[in-house]
C-alpha cells in the first residue's frame, strides 16, 4: 500500500463503512474499499443504500486476513467449494477467484443455506485480488495490472480506496 494512504479510521464515513474500516484499521496488509460504497467514497456522499461492505484483500494475505477476523462467522467460495456452500471458512488456501462473506460472530449458528448473505447479517465481504510485488493484478487474460500506489489511494472518507 502506498505510504501516502492513511490508516486512521473513518470518522466521516456512513456508519456501516466507519464500522469495517474500525476493523481493518489494524489490518497490517494492504486493504481497500471496493464496491459501491467505493464509489460514495469518492463522491463524498452516499448515493445509495448498500446491502454490504465490500473490501479488496490480497491472495497471499489470507493467513494475515483469516488470523484477524478471529471470531467473525466467515464462509468463502472459490473454484473448489460449490457456490452454495455455507461451510464455515477454516483459513484454508482460496483459488481466485474467491470471496468470503462474514459476519460477527453471534449465538446462531451458521445458515443452512446463504440465500442473501446481507439479510442474514453477512455485511462484509471480501474480495480476494492478486498482486505481485508492487503490483496489483485485475486481469491475466487479458494481462492489466497496475502499481498498488495508484490502484489504492486516500479518498475523501480517509479510507484506502
Amino acid at each position: 500500500m502506498s505510504s501516502s494512504v492513511s490508516r486512521r479510521p473513518a470518522n466521516r464515513a456512513p456508519e456501516p463503512v466507519a464500522r469495517v474500516a474500525d476493523l481493518m484499521s489494524t489490518y497490517e496488509p494492504t486493504w481497500a474499499l471496493c464496491g459501491g460504497w467505493a464509489v460514495d467514497a469518492w463522491l463524498g456522499r452516499q448515493t445509495r443504500d448498500h446491502p454490504d461492505v465490500d473490501i479488496a484483500v490480497f491472495q497471499d494475505d489470507q493467513r494475515a486476513l483469516f488470523d484477524h477476523l478471529a471470531g467473525w462467522q466467515l464462509i468463502a467460495h472459490d473454484l473448489q467449494t460449490a457456490g452454495d456452500t455455507t461451510e464455515a471458512w477454516d483459513g484454508r488456501g482460496l483459488e481466485l477467484p474467491a470471496h468470503i462473506h462474514g459476519r460477527l460472530a453471534a449465538d446462531e449458528s451458521l445458515p443452512d443455506r446463504l440465500d442473501s448473505a446481507s439479510e442474514q447479517g453477512f455485511g462484509l465481504d471480501l474480495l480476494l485480488n492478486e498482486s505481485s510485488g508492487d503490483d496489483w493484478y485485475l486481469s491475466r487474460q487479458p494481462p492489466i495490472s497496475l502499481p498498488l500506489g495508484n490502484g489504492v489511494q486516500q479518498s475523501p472518507w480517509g479510507l484506502p480506496t
